[in-house]
């Protein structure tokens, strides 16, 4: 059960992502990808705090199913369809514009559609962008290579974060403190990243927190138990 609960996790997750992506402007895609994370650490926050109180995993298990139930499930219900999908994958301009005429109420926005044509590729007898996408893969050597270096980026990412989320009950006797810090330091990165990404620079900002992660990592070298005199051993 917890297999499948973890599978549908990460399935619901990506899929919000992805529609909260496809609503949002590109210039401001950087803010609401990081306000995306913090939410990540919010909730990982809520749980460490809701573990302190309910102590039998099934019974928190139970109360994450039930938070799914009554908040996520009718938050979706609720929020339109994306008008890219709409417009691109289903060709379906009056949808699109349903969606798009929901956004325009939910931000206050005083536009009219109705002047307005909607045109997706398909009009300009273009190819499907997956097929597009492989066959850009498959011609430019470039392309290739810089997906080899981004998935091993992610994996090695993934690698670390993971191996963290495995060790944050060392920080304290305590569990729940050891994980309220973890959450609170996975928040505090994630505000942190806001300005960088906007004045930095994607890949400037990634050569700087790897840099400075593999400087801290090494710090792992030092043969330190907690308690002891802060002194390197030789």
């Amino acid at each position: 059960c917890r297999f499948f609960q973890g599978v549908g996790a990460y399935i619901g997750a990506s899929t919000v992502f992805v529609l909260m992506l496809e609503y949002t402007a590109v210039k401001h895609r950087a803010l609401v990808n990081v306000l995306y994370q913090f939410s990540w650490a919010v909730g990982y926050l809520i749980t460490t705090l809701t573990g302190y109180l309910i102590k039998d995993w099934h019974w928190l298990a139970s109360c994450s199913g039930f938070l799914y139930v009554i908040v996520c499930i009718p938050a979706i219900i609720m929020t339109a369809e994306s008008p890219r999908y709409l417009l691109i994958s289903k060709n379906d301009k009056d949808g699109a514009k349903a969606s798009l005429n929901w956004l325009l109420k939910l931000t206050k926005t005083d536009l009219d559609l109705q002047h307005i044509t909607l045109r997706d590729s398909t009009e300009t007898n273009a190819e499907p962008s997956f097929i597009v996408t492989m066959k850009d893969f498959w011609k430019y050597r470039e392309l290739r290579v810089q997906l080899v270096i981004q998935m091993f980026v992610w994996m090695m990412t993934a690698f670390i974060y993971f191996g963290f989320s495995f060790s944050w009950s060392a920080l304290s006797s305590n569990i729940y403190i050891s994980y309220l810090f973890a959450a609170a330091g996975e928040a505090i990165a994630y505000i942190l990243m806001v300005f960088p990404l906007d004045y930095l620079g994607r890949k400037i900002t990634l050569v700087i927190i790897f840099f400075a992660g593999s400087v801290t990592f090494l710090t792992a070298l030092m043969p330190y138990e907690i308690g002891a005199p802060l002194l390197w051993k030789c």
